[in-house]
């Protein structure tokens, strides 16, 4: 989102603005991709019942497993992997479109908000969960929506969980213990030579 805010372009600032309301861009374009599914599959049923009159039933299973073929490769895998590596891209490219889709759209997508609240007895904080939260790192990987030193940071907090205590402390037999007022070069020559961690 930030490289977009700063970006002149009226369709990067069209993006941005409907990120303002994620659930509402969220169910517009779901409804849009159902509706597009099921227009994509009457027409698939349509061909392959003609093709099954002319060819047999054989046409007709080939046509329904060929166009599931279509829906996932070119509805689902390839939009959404285009969209992970060229994300600042897709969303400026698609930005006009969706104002556009999400203004005709707007009655289903109220009424779903509202239905959704309305049944939600009460609207807890949303929190990640541990394997959440690991999923979003992974998926981040490729692209640079994390920068390196703050994903190794959240990347140590998230496997701190799954981290012995053993694997992390020091056993007491490697500690150099001391008085509180013990000379401090002594130790630290003992500790160096006995190549002792801490004190």
């Amino acid at each position: 989102v930030d490289p977009l805010c700063v970006r002149i372009v009226p369709a990067a600032q069209r993006a941005v603005r409907l990120l303002w309301k994620p659930d509402e861009l969220l169910i517009g374009i779901l409804f849009g991709n159902m509706i597009v599914n099921i227009l994509f599959f009457c027409n698939g049923a349509v061909i392959g019942h003609q093709l099954g009159e002319q060819l047999g039933g054989w046409a007709e299973i080939a046509t329904g497993l060929t166009m599931l073929t279509l829906v996932i490769l070119f509805g689902e895998v390839f939009p959404k992997a285009l969209g992970v590596c060229h994300p600042e891209r897709i969303a400026t490219l698609t930005a006009t479109p969706l104002t556009l889709w999400s203004k005709i759209a707007r009655p289903v997508t109220i009424a779903t908000l509202w239905g959704s609240r309305f049944f939600e007895k009460e609207r807890a904080a949303k929190q990640l969960s541990h394997d959440e939260l690991k999923m979003l790192l992974d998926l981040s990987s490729g692209s640079k929506t994390i920068p390196g030193q703050e994903k190794e940071l959240i990347e140590e907090i998230v496997h701190l969980a799954e981290t012995r205590v053993s694997e992390i402390m020091t056993p007491r037999v490697d500690t150099l213990i001391a008085e509180l007022n013990a000379p401090v070069e002594p130790l630290l020559k003992k500790a160096a030579d006995q190549e002792i961690g801490a004190i």
